[in-house]
């Protein structure tokens, strides 16, 4: 079975995969761009623009594990409160 890519995008070069990694793992640029390769204009090089639709969905995943864990310990803090936060010591009594 063969098939034909008629529309297919150029490949990209391991210089551009290298300078697109760098400016994505730059904080708060990275996110932004990652948004303008994800949702961008047709030019984009279609490989880009599914790479970071994937690193955009990485991510949402596992900041939704991060706080279902951080939902958790709180809860376990909370219902273990006298042992994990005990009561202070009072060293002088009050008169």
């Amino acid at each position: 079975m063969k098939t034909d890519y008629v529309n297919s995008a150029p490949v990209m070069r391991v210089k551009d995969w290298l300078i697109t990694n760098i400016i994505a793992f730059i904080p708060l640029i990275g996110i932004i761009m990652l948004f303008v390769w994800a949702f961008g204009s047709s030019e984009i090089n279609e490989n880009k623009k599914n790479w970071a639709k994937s690193l955009i969905l990485i991510q949402v995943i596992l900041i939704a594990l991060v706080i279902l864990f951080y939902v958790f310990l709180i809860g376990f803090a909370m219902s273990h409160k006298e042992v994990v936060l005990p009561q202070p010591v009072v060293l002088y009594p009050p008169n």
